[in-house]
């Protein structure tokens, strides 16, 4: 392409001289530029309201208003106010170039000037704000697609927060049928226990059998998971935001859950021994985990034999609390140490679902639920809980 057929810059010169905008256009035409003209300040204001140049050449000394005041203006349009200003003046004292620049100019060129000099100060800005503009440009593009984006993102919040509360609707609606469930359940269980009593009465003389303890702890264990699903289903909606949290002293609440077991400890002549650090409280929903900790315990009185031991411990050390409750049982199935907190059946006994709840809510908490064998016999479980 020739130099002839490229795009020519517009250069708007103001200056009240005739033979000075001819002398400035004559060499800027013969580079190539496209040149305009006003005689006057006020008409320069004129024509920019109307057109778009790349730089303004704008003597200083014009009757009316002067350079400095015309550039004050022009600044002020706010269409126009990118467009780079160059003073073209005789004047060269300190204050007056001070004053051209704090008025809003770029550069200055004195009279009289040199061709080659005018030519690249020309150059020089009408580049940097053809460089300006293309940043506004892509700017202006990476803003537009910011709004773009952020008006999908607010479109699709919204319709997660829709489908969300159509989920937590169709959760509650499976919560109604899940109580019908355990309700026609819970019934069954009870029709099944007289007619289980019964049959013990019948063999009090001998050792009840393996199957009947089995159907009476399903019964018992089954019938207080029920009932811990029902109470806390909110939780199981909601998740963290339907916790209580409060703090409450740990010692006094494991207090109520060994009053609460006390009759089931006796029934199998079962002691209870214990190791405390005084003072300790935990942040916590405490009728939950009140409810944990008994689940925790019954299972300990469940699996231990007679004229055992059931030790609970709670121990402070320097980041956390650590409850832990050890039995004399049989332990914990391998299974179910690979496997643990799952609700899964276990080596066709009872369905541990206590601790799979437990676990589920001591997530929630951010609190951390172990279990394992002793190297010797029994089983123990641990809550961490975080200073």
């Amino acid at each position: 392409m020739s130099r002839n057929n490229k795009i020519k810059n517009r250069v708007l010169v103001v200056d009240d001289n005739a033979k000075n905008i001819q002398v400035l256009a004559n060499h800027l035409k013969g580079d190539n530029y496209e040149v305009e003209y006003a005689s006057s300040g006020k008409n320069a204001i004129l024509m920019l309201e109307k057109e778009e140049f790349d730089i303004i050449l704008l003597d200083v000394m014009m009757p009316g208003i002067d350079g400095f005041e015309t550039c004050r203006r022009i600044k002020n349009i706010e269409h126009r106010k990118h467009i780079p200003i160059v003073f073209v003046t005789a004047k060269t004292d300190l204050d007056s170039l001070t004053l051209g620049f704090e008025y809003g100019g770029v550069d200055y060129i004195t009279k009289p000037f040199k061709a080659d000099e005018l030519l690249l100060r020309v150059a020089t800005h009408v580049e940097l704000k053809k460089a300006r503009d293309l940043l506004n440009y892509h700017k202006t593009y990476l803003e537009k697609k910011e709004e773009t984006f952020t008006d999908e993102l607010k479109t699709k919040q919204i319709e997660f927060k829709k489908e969300k509360e159509n989920l937590i609707s169709l959760i509650k609606s499976q919560s109604q049928l899940i109580k019908i469930l355990t309700d026609v359940y819970n019934e069954s269980l009870n029709n099944l226990s007289t007619p289980v009593s019964l049959l013990k009465l019948q063999i009090s003389a001998q050792e009840p059998t393996v199957l009947i303890n089995e159907i009476e702890n399903f019964i018992k264990s089954n019938s207080s998971t029920a009932e811990f699903i029902l109470k806390n289903q909110a939780v199981f909606i909601s998740q963290e935001a339907a916790l209580s949290k409060t703090k409450f002293a740990a010692e006094r609440l494991i207090a109520n859950v060994l009053s609460e077991v006390a009759s089931q400890l006796r029934a199998k002549s079962i002691k209870v021994t214990s190791q405390f650090d005084k003072n300790i409280e935990i942040l916590g929903d405490a009728d939950l985990i009140e409810n944990i900790i008994k689940s925790i315990v019954e299972n300990a009185i469940q699996y231990s034999p007679e004229n055992s031991i059931i030790h609970i411990s709670l121990i402070e050390s320097e980041t956390n609390y650590t409850l832990t409750v050890t039995d004399e049982g049989e332990g914990f199935s391998k299974q179910y140490v690979l496997y643990p907190f799952q609700a899964l059946q276990d080596e066709n006994k009872l369905y541990r679902l206590s601790l799979f709840f437990a676990k589920y809510v001591l997530d929630l908490h951010q609190f951390e639920l172990k279990i394992g064998n002793n190297t010797d016999s029994g089983a123990f479980v641990k809550i961490i809980f975080p200073k």
